[in-house]
């Protein structure tokens, strides 16, 4: 199964996300999704100004973090929920080998604060994701962007959960790995 959404705008970048075939779907009990899957993606990339007005929270948000101070700088937000026929919800992804693919096209636009240029391919940029359960969000891993997708740039995450994804450089020295938001 491969989902893609269209662009909200000419040349805004498109994520893709790509469900192996034979991948078992589980809800938080473990038991597997059944009888009609439906898949709900949603994108907001850094590019488009109608997305980061209807950014969950707002990207004006200001956060604390040990103390510290600051804004997330946004390179995207990608939220994938996948439900069945019953209501249950996809908390898991199981099966040999089997993970959700996440391929986010990144926006040329987007400033790294890293090095206060463009994004360019090799740049590192932290994945955060999203506990509902416990209103938190936290880091997944570091990406890489790398050449490809709708606008030259992407980025590539397997995952065996589907969740909120944030492309976020967290506040200048200041974050530790969670953040919670209100």
């Amino acid at each position: 199964i491969v989902l893609s959404p269209k662009p909200a705008a000419a040349g805004d970048p498109v994520p893709t996300v790509t469900i192996p075939e034979g991948a078992v779907l589980k809800d938080a009990n473990g038991n597997p999704l059944t009888d009609t899957i439906t898949a709900s993606l949603v994108y907001y990339p850094s590019s488009s100004a109608t997305a980061l007005q209807n950014f969950p929270g707002g990207l004006d948000n200001i956060i604390q973090t040990n103390g510290a101070i600051g804004a997330f700088i946004t390179g995207g937000f990608l939220a994938l929920e996948i439900t069945d026929s019953h209501g249950k919800v996809a908390a898991s992804v199981s099966g040999i080998g089997k993970q959700i693919l996440l391929s986010v096209g990144i926006s040329t636009q987007t400033m790294n604060p890293d090095t206060g240029n463009p994004v360019q391919v090799s740049d590192k940029l932290p994945l955060w994701s999203f506990d509902t359960k416990k209103g938190r969000g936290k880091m997944d891993a570091t990406v890489t962007v790398t050449a490809g997708g709708s606008t030259g740039l992407q980025i590539s995450y397997g995952t065996n959960r589907p969740s909120y994804w944030n492309l976020d450089w967290p506040p200048p020295n200041s974050c530790t790995g969670t953040s919670r938001f209100r």
